[in-house]
């Protein structure tokens, strides 16, 4: 997955534009909790990566992810 899908991606679980949420702070406090983040596990399993709800719990900001995700 690119940057640019990732972000795609992460835009529909986020409240307001993915484009104002910072790279270090908490996706929670953007609105991303644990239901979405179990739909963001799904939409990011259906085009490949292999991550798990587990991985992004434990740090879940854009950074982190996008580390995790992003190839």
């Amino acid at each position: 997955m690119t940057k640019e899908q990732f972000l795609a991606v992460m835009d529909d679980f986020v409240d307001g534009a993915i484009g104002e949420v910072a790279l270090d702070e908490s996706l929670q406090y953007v609105g991303v909790d644990s239901m979405r983040m179990m739909m963001a596990v799904e939409a990011f399993r259906a085009s490949g990566s292999d991550v798990t709800f587990v991985e992004l719990v434990r740090n879940p900001t854009l950074a982190a992810w996008m580390e995790r995700i992003v190839k």
